[in-house]
């Protein structure tokens, strides 16, 4: 999501924010597993001295970027830890500093009580990990899905690098690569969660499978199956209330109801839309997916806002970002009503609905339950042909 406009120190704290929001490397829950770390890396053939990072988030989400120079092939981070935590650790072997990229010599590891060997030839990100069990079963996990989870970031990389791209073709291809990729990528994750209920991984592997929208029938009974040690740690207790919040904004539940400001200061309820097939659209005026996906929700607009359809956009928007909400909404041809608190990503409707990151929506019969969620494109427009008719 590109934010290239928005540069000011004023605004520094907000992005860092959004960054969290949308992409950081968040702490993991706790696994009762506070101590000291202590990670021990030797690269067989790195000769000449060279700087590591190892790159985290910690528990009170403070970005953590501790470095060291190799000796003789080694380098060692250690430090304390109130629970476990997931890291990034780089080898910088070109001399282009802490940030990581697609050709990054980068592997994630777990941050736990105790001590962390990698040993390799030349590369972190080849290295064999071992000496936590925690970081142990990740290498299991990595073994079996590695190899696919990287292709996916690629894809990844290249979508994003597309998505002002006019070349429809290519874009296609991309999703089309993308949906084969994660396609494999979900089956090799069940098979991992089947194949180790014991593990600790397996509950991080679910919420990775749970995404930004979780599909409940599919995530709770994989839920069910770990075991007893993995739902009762403070993180499976964690997972397990995410799950009861997800009940009661998932399909087929009543809608939250909400109150929030129009672009004027009018406060306007959900309440006054009841009897309507209504789209609740998460978006902002710095979302670069957001505004892409916009023709696409104004067509369909058009097309049955005769028929009892109609949008509520809730944009995630700051005080700083007012102005350019507003221009978009003239600039996208946005005619339905448009609400924000200018919280930024703490907007309170996102709150009520859960919602980790946008482009996100929720459609809602004229009863008031939720009929659909994370509707967009050609979705979308099935959905309200089924509902609607053509």
């Amino acid at each position: 999501m590109l934010i290239s406009y928005v540069t000011s120190n004023q605004i520094y704290t907000q992005m860092k924010k959004l960054f969290l929001f949308l992409f950081g490397i968040l702490p993991l829950a706790t696994f009762a597993q506070s101590g000291k770390y202590i990670v021990n890396v030797n690269l067989k053939n790195l000769n000449k001295p060279t700087k590591a990072y190892l790159i985290y988030y910690n528990a009170a989400g403070k970005y953590i970027a501790d470095s060291t120079i190799s000796k003789n092939g080694g380098f060692q981070f250690q430090g304390q830890i109130p629970d476990i935590i997931k890291a990034n650790l780089l080898v910088d072997h070109t001399g282009k500093g802490r940030k990581i990229a697609a050709d990054s010599d980068v592997r994630s590891i777990y941050l736990e009580s105790g001590k962390i060997e990698l040993k390799g030839i030349d590369s972190v990100k080849n290295a064999i990990v071992s000496g936590a069990p925690v970081n142990e079963d990740y290498s299991k996990y990595f073994e079996l899905a590695g190899q696919h989870l990287q292709s996916l970031e690629i894809i990844k990389a290249q979508a994003y690098a597309t998505q002002k791209s006019t070349d429809q073709d290519e874009k296609a291809r991309i999703d089309f690569v993308y949906g084969i990729i994660s396609r494999a990528v979900k089956t090799l994750q069940l098979q991992f969660i089947k194949e180790n209920p014991q593990s600790l991984i397996s509950l991080e592997v679910l919420k990775e499978m749970s995404g930004v929208s979780m599909d409940l029938v599919k995530i709770e009974p994989l839920y069910s199956e770990l075991s007893d040690k993995v739902k009762i740690s403070p993180s499976g207790q964690e997972f397990a209330k995410t799950i009861a919040f997800e009940k009661n904004v998932a399909v087929g539940a009543m809608a939250p109801k909400f109150i929030q400001n129009d672009v004027n200061g009018k406060a306007v309820s959900l309440n006054e839309f009841k009897g309507k097939y209504v789209l609740i659209d998460f978006w902002a005026s710095w979302c670069g997916p957001c505004r892409a996906e916009n023709p696409n929700v104004v067509k369909l607009y058009n097309q049955y806002k005769g028929k009892g359809f109609t949008v509520v956009g809730i944009s995630m928007d700051g005080d700083f970002t007012k102005n350019a909400w507003i221009k978009a909404i003239k600039d996208d041809g946005l005619e339905w009503t448009q609400l924000s608190d200018l919280k930024f990503t703490e907007n309170a409707v996102a709150k009520l609905y859960g919602v980790k990151a946008i482009p996100q929506n929720v459609l809602i019969d004229p009863s008031g339950k939720i009929v659909g969620k994370n509707l967009r494109g050609k979705a979308l427009e099935d959905k309200l042909k089924e509902i609607l008719g053509s």
